[in-house]
């Protein structure tokens, strides 16, 4: 512990070799960060070497991160005691409390830079455990001791960050993020291998085909071989959001005023005039035959359609324009999306879907889906939206409880948040007016 009562540590990051944190002393004028001297006994001690200075009116700590921190030690609290942020080491991250009549509440669950974010902007909220609230400086007036002789400077000094510099940082998490992507590539091109294997061993049976021994054990091995990538890369999957947020600010969030919706599943009704036999042939084509549904999309969504998909797309459009939702209601769609895609998910973006988007009626139905997409895709995370549909938006009931809409359909993003089971939640608004009108 140091002497000092107004002496504070700065943030400790891996690039920096210091055993325990830089210091940095809030003296009656200004704040000066002390440098290592490399030279010096037990690892080197601080030396009196400023590299700037800061305005005495920042007197508060920026928040304490020590490499040797032990776990449930608590390494900042606020001036009333009655918030804290402790060390968990079971889940590696920093945990923010607040006091509650039973105990302590967890309110926040952060990663390291997510917190060291968070804190610099809650300064002024947070101390050193056991500091309690800093005596705030003395004005002129208060001061009846005689004042040390300060040299008036020639010019008004400059307000610098004493922040940890951001590129070592950068550079050490820009090469993570790749040696991340890196193995979640290689792993792609052996999981399609085995996903194939299982998805012909399944339509084959689908089929009505006789499944032999070795049919059995070609799609059980498989399963097992995807089971095994996805539970490998899903921690990687994770620490790459982690590193894209840290660098391009944190998804989580709402639009403020955003009007209750209701949770019930959509009508939908064909308009007078439709020939509906020809339209029942197009809804059985589409339904019956799912592997060239998911061809012809993943060509829609490639920005560079197939005559072939262009060609689908035109038969399911005339579907889905020959109906219409009839009251406000909710669908639902699962999804299993590689991180970049997840860190770009934020609170007013607008997303645009090319391909036709098939939604379920209720949660369960989106939920399943996108399990089995991520049972199959190493390296992608679990992302359920619940769409809020207006009355009057073209779309057409399918049957089995899916919902289809318009190539070309587009959704406002009202909120993002993660689920206690690690599912990231995305609640979308759809536009008004006829979906799909590419």
């Amino acid at each position: 512990m140091l002497d000092d009562p107004t002496t504070f540590l700065i943030v400790w990051d891996d690039d920096l070799s210091a055993p325990s944190g830089a210091s940095l002393t809030a003296a009656d004028d200004h704040w000066k960060r002390q440098p290592r001297d490399p030279g010096g006994e037990d690892g080197g001690r601080w030396i009196d070497s400023p590299v700037g200075t800061v305005k005495k009116a920042i007197r508060t700590t920026v928040a304490i991160f020590n490499k040797d921190i032990k776990h449930d030690d608590v390494i900042a609290e606020s001036h009333d005691g009655n918030r804290r942020v402790r060390w968990d080491a079971s889940s590696k991250k920093f945990t923010f409390e607040e006091r509650s009549s039973d105990g302590w509440r967890k309110t926040a669950e952060l990663n390291k830079s997510a917190t060291y974010k968070r804190m610099q902007k809650e300064t002024q909220d947070w101390f050193e455990p056991g500091s309690g609230t800093p005596e705030p400086p003395k004005t002129p007036s208060q001061n009846t001791s005689e004042a040390p002789a300060v040299p008036t400077p020639k010019a008004e000094p400059q307000p610098i960050d004493v922040s940890p510099a951001p590129a070592p940082v950068s550079v050490k998490s820009a090469a993570r993020l790749a040696e991340i992507r890196a193995k979640i590539k290689n792993t792609d091109a052996r999981a399609r291998v085995f996903a194939e294997i299982e998805a012909k061993v399944t339509q084959k049976e689908g089929s009505g085909g006789f499944l032999t021994a070795e049919d059995i054990d070609k799609s059980e091995n498989a399963r097992l071989a995807l089971a095994k990538m996805v539970e490998e890369l899903r921690p990687l999957a994770e620490e790459e959001l982690e590193l894209l947020m840290a660098r391009d600010g944190e998804i989580w969030g709402s639009t403020p005023g955003a009007p209750e919706w209701p949770k019930s599943g959509p009508t939908a009704v064909m308009q007078s005039g439709v020939d509906t036999i020809k339209m029942k042939k197009i809804r059985d084509s589409y339904v019956v035959n799912d592997k060239k549904t998911i061809e012809h999309n993943a060509s829609l969504r490639s920005g560079a359609p197939s005559p072939a998909a262009k060609s689908w797309r035109t038969r399911v459009m005339s579907l889905i324009r020959s109906s219409r939702i009839m009251q406000d209601a909710t669908v639902w769609r699962g999804a299993a999306l590689p991180p970049s895609v997840v860190a770009s998910l934020r609170p007013g973006k607008i997303l645009t879907d090319a391909g036709i988007m098939s939604t379920d009626e209720n949660e369960g139905g989106g939920r399943f889906y996108m399990k089995t997409r991520l049972d199959r895709m190493p390296g992608r995370l679990p992302v359920l939206f619940d769409v809020r549909v207006p009355a009057g938006t073209t779309g057409v009931d399918v049957g089995y409880g899916e919902f289809v809409f318009g190539a070309g359909t587009q959704m406002r993003i009202v909120s993002v948040r993660r689920d206690p089971d690690g599912v990231i939640r995305v609640t979308a608004e759809m536009l008004p007016g006829e979906s799909g009108k590419k």
